[in-house]
């Protein structure tokens, strides 16, 4: 593959967390602009994608759309909001979407991915030198919860970002592991659940789960697959007979902590009832349809709650934001990406995957994770391929053995 806006967003996809979080430990701000170099890069590519095919339509529904919400952004705030994380986010979202959406691209991202296995080894081990070394000479581990457990945070101020970089790494090895039958992936495999487990973030943890059930359903060996089985009853049984292991961890002691508070989820549902309430009552036509901002929407919290923060759901950020039209874009989107990978379980789990990551905490606003999240297609679209390629073979040989 030729030098191309393609192939710098392939492989910018791959390095991208890494590098995130190598320029993070410098400065914040600077790994963001890392991010938004993709976005450009992304945008000329999606713009090429249609040219060369000739979609004109999408050409121009794509970049119309980009314009007017930039000049409406721009007229309810100022030229600061549209290089705001808050407005950029979700065009980059948006646009890696469409980028994944196109079926010759997906083709060309599994076949550049799998051909980076050695790469991508080295990215990760990279990344957990990073990790380590904050945990030893910095503030990459803290003890919260009444000092009892230990929270990795590595270089960054949230947890969710690193969480989130641990999701990005376990899709690469499980993409990997499709041509590869090393062993060693799966230690890979297991180093990231151990570190989403270790960030007591709970919605990286769901979707942890719902990666994991993908992984194992699409596994073809039935004897792989009873040995898989019987190690996770074992596990349980032994969590189960262990209250010490099962009950002192961070994802459960921070649930714990969340929960004698009053809210297990930390007043999310009030942030999102705030806002809801400020957009069906205090909204005009106009704002309903194209939003208010999401730097007025994080205003009408701090007002009501006393903390300036989003929603943390990408639903209801997107809604009263950027109106009926932005939230349409969305559940459209989503629903475009899902009808590409064919098998049904495979297609259920991936929009379950998007809508734990987006209504319980929000996605967009992780600009990381959206650099890699063609990444996450690949890793749905294969194995859904891999499970369908499995029942195929189980029916013709049903039909030879009639």
């Amino acid at each position: 593959m030729k030098l191309s806006f393609k192939k710098i967003v392939f492989e910018l996809s791959l390095i991208m967390p890494m590098l995130y979080t190598l320029v993070y430990c410098f400065k914040a701000s600077l790994a963001n602009k890392l991010v938004i170099l993709q976005l450009i890069f992304s945008y000329f590519l999606i713009n090429s994608i249609y040219s060369k095919k000739r979609k004109s339509i999408k050409f121009f529904l794509l970049n119309f759309l980009l314009a007017i919400f930039l000049l409406y952004t721009y007229a309810i705030d100022s030229i600061d909001a549209i290089v705001h994380i808050n407005f950029y986010s979700y065009v980059f979202m948006f646009i890696m979407f469409l980028i994944s959406i196109d079926n010759e691209t997906r083709n060309e991202l599994f076949e550049y991915y799998n051909s980076k296995k050695k790469n991508i080894i080295f990215y990760f081990f990279i990344f957990l030198v990073i990790i380590l070394y904050t945990c030893f000479f910095s503030n990459g581990i803290k003890w919260e919860f009444d000092s009892k457990l230990p929270i990795l945070y590595g270089p960054f101020e949230i947890t969710h970002i690193l969480a989130y970089i641990f999701l990005t790494f376990y899709c690469m090895f499980a993409i990997t592991d499709i041509t590869s039958k090393s062993k060693f992936i799966w230690i890979l495999k297991i180093i990231c659940f151990a570190g989403i487990i270790f960030t007591a973030v709970r919605s990286a943890a769901i979707a942890l789960a719902i990666l994991m059930l993908q992984d194992f359903i699409s596994i073809r060996s039935i004897s792989k697959k009873m040995l898989m089985f019987l190690f996770g009853v074992l596990l349980l049984i032994l969590l189960l007979t262990n209250t010490n292991i099962l009950m002192n961890n961070p994802i459960v002691g921070k649930t714990i902590i969340a929960s004698n508070t009053g809210t297990i989820t930390n007043g999310r549902e009030i942030f999102r009832n705030v806002v809801l309430d400020y957009y069906v009552s205090n909204t005009n036509v106009f704002e309903k349809i194209f939003g208010i901002g999401i730097n007025k929407l994080e205003e009408v919290i701090f007002e009501n709650i006393g903390v300036k923060i989003h929603a943390h759901n990408d639903y209801v950020n997107l809604l009263v934001g950027y109106g009926i039209v932005g939230f349409f874009l969305m559940i459209y989107l989503q629903l475009i990406l899902g009808k590409n990978i064919k098998n049904k379980i495979s297609k259920i789990l991936f929009h379950l995957f998007i809508f734990v990551l987006c209504f319980y905490n929000g996605l967009a606003m992780y600009i990381q994770f959206i650099a890699s999240f063609p990444i996450v297609i690949c890793f749905f679209d294969e194995k859904s391929r891999l499970i369908l390629e499995f029942k195929n073979k189980e029916r013709s040989i049903d039909k030879l053995l009639k």
